[in-house]
């Protein structure tokens, strides 16, 4: 059963899931993985074995690197489904620095809530909070944050806070170490020597410079190396699904989204049979660019635009049957619709749609 405890677990990581029980038999069914040699609770509960051995690894360094004696309760607590926190920062008076330890268990009590001097000589450019849960690590700073080892994310315009970044990923080694991500500090320190106007897509990391943006992801956004870099080029982006549905769209990166979260998608259209539904240029909120909030941020617009339709705005939109128009609202309800659309299972949602607005 280790291949398939293996497959479950890369699975997640990528997804950047916790590992509870109702997570791990989604992915069973979604990676329609056949169990051999045991039963799916078996498998199950050697998935969530596994997620905690990750997790507990990790943390290990953690507690070494800020100085703080390892709670003996915060193993059991992680096995169990609770959830541990550290930090680094200013104390209330703002004249030094604290870590925090705080245990919560898995119906969300906190148990444990207590500050601590950080070891001595310890400091980093940039104050850090460090998340464990079974199967999950993830690390948030004010420049970034970094999901397990399968996702992390950058953006910004300042050099300053970009080179302090580097500096918290060097304070922070051991502990990416363990995550396996060691290379995130050589990625930052490639954007910050990238030249202007220029993308890069490479060892799994994505990397854009403008004049009003750096970022850089690791991961991918749309699944496809090409269309990240049509994307993040300020190119538009068409995806074509079964039913004769495309979708197409335009983003602009500046500081406005870098500083605020609000990006500005240029161009929006979707095409469905032989009828188009266009919108033009707006802003959406979408704080990074992972295929769920830029799927959000893409809903937001077209939603905008139903809802000017619907008033007789309409200036910017063509060829808007009830048909046409009902497809829209599904697309714009639908948790995953890109996903949907991909699986060719989004007709039941067009149909449910229909019956809503009678």
């Amino acid at each position: 059963m280790k291949a398939e405890v293996e497959k479950i677990a890369q699975a997640l990581e990528e997804e950047g899931c916790p590992f509870t029980p109702g997570e791990v038999k989604r992915m069973v069914d979604e990676r329609g993985v056949e169990v051999k040699g045991g039963t799916v609770d078996e498998l199950v509960q050697e998935v969530l074995e596994e997620g905690a051995k990750r997790t507990l690894t990790v943390l290990d360094e953690a507690w070494e690197l800020l100085g703080v004696p390892p709670y003996p309760e915060a193993e059991r607590l992680l096995r169990e489904g609770g959830l541990i926190q550290m930090w680094w920062a200013k104390d209330e008076r703002g004249e030094g620095y604290e870590v925090g330890v705080r245990l919560v268990d898995e119906a969300g009590k906190t148990l444990v809530d207590d500050l601590h001097s950080p070891p001595m000589g310890f400091y980093s450019p940039e104050e850090f909070d460090l998340h464990f849960e079974r199967g999950l690590v993830k690390i948030d700073t004010p420049s970034g944050t970094v999901v397990g080892k399968s996702w992390a994310f950058f953006k910004g315009h300042d050099p300053e806070k970009l080179e302090g970044l580097i500096d918290t990923t060097y304070v922070l080694r051991p502990v990416l170490n363990a995550m396996g991500i060691s290379g995130i500090r050589s990625a930052l320190e490639e954007l910050s020597h990238l030249g202007n106007e220029e993308v890069e897509v490479e060892n799994g990391y994505i990397m854009a410079k403008d004049d009003e943006f750096w970022l850089l992801m690791r991961g991918t956004i749309l699944g496809d190396p090409k269309l990240d870099r049509t994307l993040l080029l300020g190119d538009i982006v068409t995806l074509s699904f079964p039913g004769d549905v495309e979708v197409a769209f335009k983003v602009v990166l500046d500081d406005f989204w870098a500083e605020i979260d609000q990006l500005n998608i240029a161009h929006t259209r979707i095409r469905w049979g032989g009828e188009t539904f266009t919108i033009g240029g707006g802003r959406a909120l979408c704080r990074t660019l992972d295929k769920g909030d830029l799927t959000k941020a893409i809903q937001q617009r077209v939603r905008e635009g139903i809802e000017r339709l619907e008033q007789g705005r309409h200036f910017f939109v063509v060829d808007r049957s009830p048909e046409m128009l009902t497809f829209l609202k599904a697309f714009v309800r639908h948790e995953d619709p890109f996903r949907a659309l991909a699986e060719g299972k989004f007709a039941p949602h067009v149909k449910a749609e229909l019956f809503l607005d009678m």
